[in-house]
């Protein structure tokens, strides 16, 4: 008994200090703060609020985005709305072709709500840019089925050669929903390095990802 009191009075202090580490972490501003984002809204910083839309808070995202509408430029309500999950706003996004909409739509793919990871691979996919290759490459390891999906579908849509080597791996090693996903992107790059993997597939348990890769091998 003795002993046991005496754990307890060990794991006690650790988790004492545990939580106020995590507490320290959160505190800790690893973006723009609101006094960053009312001070460059006043000077209108534009140049300093978008890349406060890719922070990892979305509070600080949808202040830049209301900075930004003040000072009429309609990026910022433009991806907030994107990350939410608007098709709309996507499609805005894609037809003003804004360059400066991808580095911040590329920094929340690291954010934590694995719905805004996968709305903005969604949204990085629209507009096709190839800078955006390499992080959705990283988003299909993400711990989140969602993310994978939406990276693969993205680099589909990119269509980068340097993709196909990691959707190939996808396609093996990815979940039901991903697999099948991964199948019909490797149709549209038509590269003969999908054709084997494409073909391992049609003896998966997995009948959507049979079914898609079948699909696909009938148009190569």
């Amino acid at each position: 008994m003795k002993a046991l009191k005496n754990r307890e009075w060990l794991i006690l202090p650790a988790m004492f200090l545990a939580v106020h580490l995590m507490l320290f972490l959160e505190s800790v501003s690893f973006g723009a703060s609101s006094e960053d984002i009312h001070r460059w809204e006043k000077s209108k910083d534009v140049e300093s609020l978008i890349p406060a839309l890719g922070d990892k808070y979305s509070d600080v995202r949808e202040a830049a985005a209301k900075a930004l509408e003040n000072l009429g430029e309609p990026l910022g309500r433009l991806i907030v709305q994107s990350l939410e999950g608007s098709e709309k706003a996507r499609e805005a996004l894609a037809a003003g072709k804004d360059p400066r909409a991808i580095v911040p739509l590329i920094n929340v793919l690291a954010t934590w709500d694995p719905n805004v990871r996968a709305a903005a691979a969604k949204t990085l996919g629209k507009l096709k840019d190839p800078r955006a290759v390499e992080s959705l490459v990283k988003a299909l390891e993400d711990r989140s089925d969602s993310v994978q999906e939406a990276a693969v579908w993205a680099l589909g849509e990119i269509e980068d050669p340097l993709a196909v080597v990691p959707v190939v791996k996808a396609l093996g090693d990815g979940r039901p929903n991903v697999r099948m996903v991964a199948a019909w992107v490797l149709g549209k790059f038509a590269d003969g390095r999908a054709v084997d993997p494409l073909l391992k597939t049609m003896g998966n348990e997995d009948a959507k990802a049979r079914e898609a890769a079948s699909q696909v091998l009938d148009k190569l």
